[in-house]
């Protein structure tokens, strides 16, 4: 066998190899991201649903609440889901019968954890978070609940709510698709927040065998008791 046949061979199985290994990358981190967040299910009819006049006064996340980030790496043109989550959530809201008129979610950005010590590594040092350690949501706009009757159905309500999101020293005026489940005792709230990076003057990294895309989203399900 000449040769050139023989580096041939070798040069198509080193190319198997990794193409072998970039699926097998794509497959376990796909494998590992977490669903998007979601309102919980209703455990039957017994659940006991909110009156609008129960919703008066002022709330706060309590320790189930969750925030997390999605965002896409793109490997050998392959997408793959990056998730990250903590639990380290404080937020405040305040409500009147027919409206949520202030709200404020801070979550701390250094205890975002993924599948990966060295992703979440990288993840720390893209947001400066040991000058940056938090991100913070505030409303900047009242919110309208609607109709009473829907509120006491303790049926999801969707809503959209304007705030500012601040990342990275950086205050960025946001749109926030929420849901929204009212409940005797608690409420159930979910939503996302499209990121771009550079609106917080931050540059997607660039690995060059993994590109993140520069665009994520910031993902939350509070749980709020009076």
């Amino acid at each position: 066998m000449s040769k050139v046949v023989k580096l041939s061979i070798g040069l198509a199985v080193v190319a198997a190899l990794i193409v072998a290994a970039i699926f097998t990358y794509i497959w376990v981190v796909n494998s590992q991201a977490k669903d998007e967040l979601a309102l919980p299910s209703p455990t039957g009819t017994a659940v006991e649903t909110a009156s609008p006049d129960e919703l008066v006064g002022a709330w706060k996340a309590s320790g189930n609440s969750v925030v997390g980030y999605r965002v896409n790496e793109v490997l050998g043109g392959l997408d793959a889901t990056v998730t990250g989550r903590s639990t380290q959530v404080e937020g405040t809201a305040e409500f009147t019968s027919e409206k949520l008129t202030t709200a404020e979610v801070t979550v701390d950005m250094t205890s975002f954890h993924t599948d990966n010590s060295n992703r979440d590594s990288a993840f720390q040092g893209i947001w400066s978070t040991d000058k940056f350690p938090t991100a913070t949501f505030t409303l900047t706009e009242p919110v309208d609940l609607g109709r009473a009757a829907d509120i006491a159905s303790g049926k999801p309500i969707a809503y959209k709510a304007k705030g500012t999101m601040n990342i990275h020293g950086t205050d960025v005026p946001v749109e926030v698709d929420l849901s929204a489940q009212f409940a005797k005792g608690h409420i159930d709230v979910v939503g996302s927040i499209p990121i771009t990076f550079e609106d917080y003057g931050v540059s997607a990294p660039d690995l060059t065998f993994v590109v993140v895309e520069d665009t994520g989203t910031m993902e939350f399900s509070l749980v709020l008791t009076k």
